[in-house]
This record gives structure tokens, sequence and C-alpha cells, in this order.
């Protein structure tokens, strides 16, 4: 990442990307980590994990799970592209044939 972002400050290169793009990233990194900690949006993972270890997990739904970390990944793809300078386009707007010409 230093080094893309070190070609973009020398001006070699400029980053383009999709409004859709930057959506799609971040929904890829929140789902992997979701599979990863669904069991915290689980009542039975909850209680199991209290009478085990004796730790209190907070009461959280999967959907409010799944917003806070998909929200934490949007913000972290946003500073990413920024960090990139990057161009932001919406999707609407790219042709496919533009696309697969260059």
């Amino acid at each position: 990442m230093d080094s893309l972002a070190d070609l973009v400050t020398s001006g070699f290169i400029k980053v383009l990307t999709t409004d859709l793009t930057k959506i799609e990233v971040a929904k890829h990194h929140a789902n992997r980590d979701l599979e990863e900690i669904a069991g915290l949006g689980r009542d039975r993972f909850r209680k199991l994990v209290q009478q085990t270890v004796g730790v209190a997990l907070p009461n959280i739904s999967p959907e409010e799970l799944r917003k806070k970390i998909f929200d934490g990944y949007v913000a972290t793809t946003e500073s990413m592209f920024k960090t990139l300078a990057a161009t932001t386009l919406s999707v609407d707007d790219v042709k496919p044939s533009t696309v697969f010409e260059s």
C-alpha cells in the first residue's frame, strides 16, 4: 500500500475506482470477519461463553453485528482510497465498453 501511495504522490499513476467497488471491497472483508465471529449474534453462543469461561458477552443481534462490522470496513475502505487520492466514479457513469477497451 505504501509503494502504491508513493507512486500516486510522485504522479506516476492515478487511481480510479467506482462507488460500487468500494462497497464490494467493504462487504467482502466484513463477510469474512462475520464468518469468524457470527456466534456473537446468537444467545446460545453467548450463554456457552459465559458458562465456560465466565465472560459475559454483550447482547447484540446478528443484524447489529453485521452493521457494525460493515460500517467499520466502509470507513477503512474510504480512508484507503483517500490515501491513494483516488477518483471515485459512479458505476452508472462507467461504460463497460470503455473498461474492456483499456
